[in-house]
């Protein structure tokens, strides 16, 4: 490379850095002389000779500059801003006797000829927009070499400006990026390009209405609605998308990078990306992924994260299609719906629409809970008649045991009564005769009635004979087992003595112990 080639280079090189830095003070930064010498040691001796005059920016501009003169019809009346590409004027206007505000194009080197000849055309074509959000550009013009076009005046502040007080809420931040991405959509449908939005670039006055300025500078896309940039530096680093920086074709898809930008500032209060350096930043720009709102600003939810990162994807074809489509997404934001930037599941979306229907889910909600009541009321009135039929159903069936079981003691009563009247049983009681008695008891027992054990007792209530069914070896078997003892104190014994008296003899006594475990 020859040393004039090194010398363009480096010539070049500065004037990029000499833009950055008063974009970067559009933008709201705070660049001393020495922070930005810091940055680019290298050009110390060309940056001191530039900024040390007349302080941080002023000797930018020529003798002729610092005091404009834009023709007969207009007065100065103020400087009110600047940036890389041009000096903003508050000024007024004789013959309409209004204010209006005129942007000059500062005449650097790297502004040639043809620039100048498009930026002439691109302006006339913006001052065909008439929008409520848009500052009109109302003439192109160019007087004794210098070039500038007339634009409303807004009185009022950037947000530029408020964003360096800090992040806005989130409610609030969606939709003003709604009010310009409606603005935006109003210039693409007339094949206009912004490509330079930023916070500084946009307005709000006195009333809090918002404009879209800077639209001079704006490029027209072609019968495709694409725009090929004749440079691959245009709009604020901080803000530009990443095929501003790699010279790749520009279509609304850039637009829309530059609407999530914005939001990005509005909710944290920084730019997407800021490198220490020029080079840095378009690195960032270039490559990484810019860091969720979120971890700035724990109030941004995730529908609203979800939406600005759409917008700043690296991926032109992954961003919204369109600034309407962007707008329409923050409406559903807004309106508490589901937007296309996140789908929900069926359970947040169940929750989201009972928090914007509260009345109809209350309602529902109320039924449901009536209809839970009723089934569980039905339930336990089932429950109740359920166990009421049981218990009059197991009543029943004691009621039924119980008479069968009297009808079978009075049958084996009148057995044993009858056995006891028989004089086959006197005799052989007189008798003694025990073999007899035995074989006697045995037969009365195995009469088919149903009893376990069968014995006599005499009138002192001593066991004379006994018959017991027992099992032996899984079998039953009668055995007599006669343990001759005094059971004249059993219930069974005192009460048959007892029930001998009574008129009634077909009577039964029951002892205790068929009532319970013992009948002591």
């Amino acid at each position: 490379m020859s040393s004039h080639d090194e010398s363009a280079d480096r010539k070049q090189r500065i004037e990029e850095i000499i833009a950055a830095c008063l974009d970067a003070r559009e933008a709201g930064a705070d660049l001393s002389l020495e922070e930005i010498v810091a940055r680019y040691p290298e050009f110390e001796k060309e940056l001191r000779d530039f900024f040390e005059n007349e302080g941080f920016f002023t000797s930018v501009l020529g003798a002729d500059d610092r005091r404009p003169y834009f023709g007969n019809d207009y007065e100065v009346l103020k400087e009110i801003g600047r940036g890389g590409m041009g000096v903003v004027y508050k000024c007024h206007q004789k013959s309409l006797e209004k204010v209006v505000a005129i942007k000059t194009i500062i005449g650097r080197s790297s502004v040639t000829p043809p620039d100048i000849d498009r930026i002439h055309k691109e302006a006339q074509r913006a001052a065909g927009l008439r929008h409520a959000n848009i500052v009109a550009v109302h003439q192109v013009a160019e007087h004794k070499g210098q070039h500038f076009f007339v634009m409303e005046y807004v009185e009022g502040y950037s947000l530029a400006q408020l964003v360096r007080k800090g992040p806005l809420p989130p409610a609030r931040a969606a939709q003003w990026v709604k009010t310009i991405a409606d603005a935006i959509h109003h210039a693409h449908q007339r094949q206009i390009l912004h490509c330079d939005l930023k916070p500084a670039n946009i307005l709000l006055d006195k009333e809090g209405k918002l404009y879209v300025s800077d639209f001079g500078l704006a490029k027209r896309m072609g019968e495709s609605g694409r725009y090929l940039p004749r440079s691959a530096l245009r709009g604020t680093a901080t803000y530009m998308a990443p095929e501003q920086v790699t010279g790749d074709e520009l279509t609304t898809a850039t637009d829309i990078y530059g609407l999530g930008g914005i939001l990005y500032a509005l909710l944290t209060g920084s730019p997407p990306f800021r490198g220490r350096r020029l080079a840095e930043t378009l690195k960032l720009v270039r490559e990484e992924s810019p860091t969720p709102p979120s971890e700035w600003n724990p109030k941004v939810d995730k529908d609203l994260e979800a939406i600005c990162l759409k917008c700043l994807s690296k991926d032109k074809d992954q961003r919204y299609g369109s600034a309407y489509g962007l707008g329409n997404d923050l409406d559903r934001y807004q309106a508490g719906q589901e937007t296309t930037a996140r789908p929900w599941g069926r359970r947040e979306r169940t929750i989201r629409w009972c928090r914007r229907n509260p009345l109809v889910a209350g309602l529902i909600s109320a039924m449901a809970l009536i209809s839970i009541l009723t089934v569980v009321m039905a339930l336990s009135i089932a429950q109740a008649q359920k166990a009421a039929l049981i218990q009059e159903a197991v009543g029943f069936a004691a009621r039924d045991l119980a008479k069968t079981a009297l009808l079978q003691l009075r049958d084996l009563g009148s057995v044993v009564e009858k056995a006891a009247g028989d004089a086959t049983l006197s005799k052989l009681l007189a008798s003694k005769n025990e073999p007899d008695l035995e074989r006697y008891v045995e037969r009365i027992c195995n009469a088919g009635l149903p009893f376990q054990s069968c014995f006599v007792l005499n009138a002192a209530g001593y066991e004379v004979a006994d018959y017991r069914i027992v099992v032996v070896a899984g079998k039953m078997v009668g055995i007599h087992q006669k343990t001759e003892g005094d059971l004249s104190w059993r219930d069974y014994f005192q009460g048959a003595r007892a029930h001998t008296g009574l008129d009634a003899r077909h009577s039964v006594h029951i002892a205790q112990v068929y009532r319970s475990l013992t009948d002591t």
